[in-house]
Formats: structure tokens, C-alpha cells, sequence
């Protein structure tokens, strides 16, 4: 299998990441977690999104 370099480079930063914490899942989590709050940007969301009956009928017509 061919390496795909994004693959690669996200393995990288992974791994620098995961170091600079030692490897310790909570500090991770935390340092994310910190990072999302300071950030204006979602960087998970776990809401689901607001379907209506209308576009569910237009995502049924347009198939």
C-alpha cells in the first residue's frame, strides 16, 4: 500500500502531541478541552442536527 503523506503528517503530530504530555490520556484531554474553550471554533459537537419534515421530503424529491 502506497504511504499517504496526510495520513502520515496526522500520525506525526499525534505522536508529538501524545509526548508532550507524557502519553497521559487525561492531560491530553484536558489540554484539549482548553484549547476548545479558548478557540471560537467547535471542535467537537455532539448535538445532532435539526431536521424538519420539509427537508426531509425535499432530500426525498431531489434523489
Amino acid at each position: 500500500m502506497t504511504p499517504d503523506p496526510i495520513v502520515e503528517e496526522v500520525r506525526t503530530i499525534r505522536e508529538q502531541l501524545a509526548a508532550q504530555f507524557h502519553f497521559d490520556i487525561r492531560r491530553i484531554i484536558e489540554d484539549t478541552q482548553r484549547r476548545q474553550a479558548l478557540s471560537n471554533n467547535k471542535i467537537v459537537s455532539f448535538e445532532r442536527p435539526k431536521i424538519t419534515l420539509h427537508q426531509t421530503d425535499e432530500n426525498k424529491t431531489s434523489s
